[in-house]
């Protein structure tokens, strides 16, 4: 009867395991649909943060749109 209720238990732990993962998956679903258009945004951030140290703070990006990617260039 022990090993009864310890495997219960381990059941028990196991599903509850699986019920976090399961929320976590799904929650990370919802922050990648929410933040798609981030990627581009943190980008330029980095290239204007890559020249805060600099007198005149300035840059230039060229983005070239084609049917299968996006380029990046410095403009």
């Amino acid at each position: 009867m022990i090993s009864s209720i310890e495997e219960g238990r381990k059941e028990d732990g196991n599903r509850s395991i699986a019920d976090k993962i399961i929320k976590r998956l799904h929650d990370l679903d919802l922050t990648v649909e929410n933040n798609q258009g981030r990627w581009a945004w943190e980008l330029l951030q980095n290239a204007e943060d890559s020249v805060a140290e600099e007198d005149e703070r300035k840059i230039s990006v060229k983005i070239i749109l084609n049917e299968n990617n996006i380029e990046f260039q410095q403009g």
